[in-house]
C-alpha cells in the first residue's frame, strides 16, 4: 500500500508522518491481526518525479531483509557486504550439529541468535543468507541421512520454497531455531552415539523397524557379547536397547497413524507387535494417549490451524 502525503513544509511534517505510519501499523495489527511495516520515501516538488521515487521502493525489496515486525523507517538503496559469508559456515555448522546431538535447546537458542546478530551486523545480501541457510540444513541432512539412515520429512525443493518466500531476517531466524529444534526433538528418538558398534545397532533398528528384535539377536549380529553389548548401548545412549527398539518402533508408529489409512491393529502387526494391547500399553505410556486418541488430537490441531 502506497499513501501520499501532501505537504508545505516537509521538513516540520515529517515527525508527524512518522506518527501517523505508526498510528495505521498499530491499528492494523490490532484489528486485522497482521504485522506491517512501514518506509517514509523520499520527498518530491513535482507530479512526474512522483515514479521515479517510489519504483525503487516497490521493485527493490531487499530493503526489507533488515527492518522489524511493526516498524518505520526511512527508506534508502541497500548496500550490501562483499565478505565472504561461508568464512563462518564451519563453525555455525558445527555448533549447530553439536548442539542437536545433545538435545541442548539453550544451546540452539543462542546460536542462531548469535547467527541473527553477525549477519545483521555484516549486512550480507538476503539471497545470500537464504543459500546460506539451505546449505546449512541441507548438510545437516545428508549427515543424519549417512549416519543414521534417517530421511528428512522435508524435500530439498519444500524447504528451497519456504526460505525463498522469508520476507525479514527476524523472521527467517525464528524459523530457523524452529526447524532446527523439531529436527533435534524428532532426532531424541534416535540419540547418535559415537561408539560404531552403537550406531550399527541404530541403523539396523531403524532400517528393521518392521520386524521383532532382541538385544541377544543384536548382539549376535554385532559379534559381542549380550551382557557387554547392553551395558555398552544404556551407557551411550542412557536408554536400554529394547526401550530404543520400542522408541523408534512407536515414532514409525505415529508417522503411519498420521500419514496412512492402515488401522491399528494393522500398524501392530506390521511393526511386530504380536499382541495389539501391548503395542496400545507401549503408545499410551510412551505419547500418553492411546492411538486413535493421537490421530483424534492431531486432527483437532490442523483444524485449529486451518482456522
Amino acid at each position: 500500500m502506497v499513501v501520499l502525503y501532501l505537504t508545505d513544509d516537509p521538513s516540520v511534517e515529517q515527525s508527524y508522518v512518522y506518527h501517523m505510519m505508526q498510528t495505521c501499523i498499530t491499528n492494523i495489527k490490532q484489528y486485522i491481526k497482521i504485522h506491517v511495516s512501514g518506509f517514509i520515501g523520499r520527498t518530491v516538488s513535482k507530479p512526474k518525479e512522483i515514479q521515479d521515487a517510489l519504483l525503487p521502493m516497490l521493485q527493490e525489496l531487499e530493503h526489507r531483509f533488515y527492518s522489524t515486525e511493526s516498524s518505520v523507517s526511512t527508506w534508502s538503496k541497500q548496500e550490501f557486504s562483499k565478505i565472504d559469508m561461508y568464512q563462518e559456515y564451519a563453525k555455525y555448522y558445527s555448533m549447530i550439529s553439536e548442539h542437536i546431538a545433545a538435545k541442548n535447546q539453550s544451546g540452539l537458542v543462542m546460536t542462531i541468535q548469535d547467527w541473527s546478530n553477525w549477519v545483521k551486523a555484516s549486512h550480507f545480501h538476503p539471497d545470500y543468507v537464504k543459500e546460506w541457510v539451505l546449505q546449512l540444513l541441507l548438510d545437516l541432512h545428508m549427515k543424519i541421512k549417512v549416519t543414521l539412515h534417517f530421511q528428512s520429512e522435508f524435500s530439498d525443493e519444500k524447504l528451497y520454497l519456504t526460505i525463498s518466500q522469508i520476507v525479514t531476517l527476524s523472521h527467517l531466524s525464528e524459523w530457523f531455531l524452529d526447524y532446527l529444534s523439531r529436527m533435534a526433538a524428532k532426532l531424541s528418538e534416535i540419540t547418535i552415539s559415537s561408539r560404531p558398534e552403537v550406531i550399527k545397532a541404530q541403523q539396523y533398528v531403524i532400517q528393521h523397524v518392521s520386524e521383532r528384535i532382541t538385544l541377544e539377536e543384536m548382539a549376535s549380529y554385532l559379534n559381542l557379547n549380550s551382557s557387554y553389548f547392553s551395558r555398552l548401548f544404556k551407557r551411550e545412549l542412557n536408554i536400554n536397547f529394547i526401550e530404543y527398539v520400542n522408541r523408534v518402533k512407536l515414532q514409525k508408529a505415529k508417522e503411519l497413524l498420521l500419514q496412512s489409512n492402515k488401522t491399528v491393529e494393522e500398524i501392530s502387526d506390521l511393526l511386530g507387535y504380536s499382541n495389539k494391547s501391548y503395542f496400545i500399553k507401549l503408545f499410551k505410556r510412551d505419547v500418553g494417549t492411546t492411538p486413535r486418541e493421537f490421530v483424534s488430537w492431531d486432527r483437532s490441531q490442523r483444524m485449529m490451524e486451518t482456522v
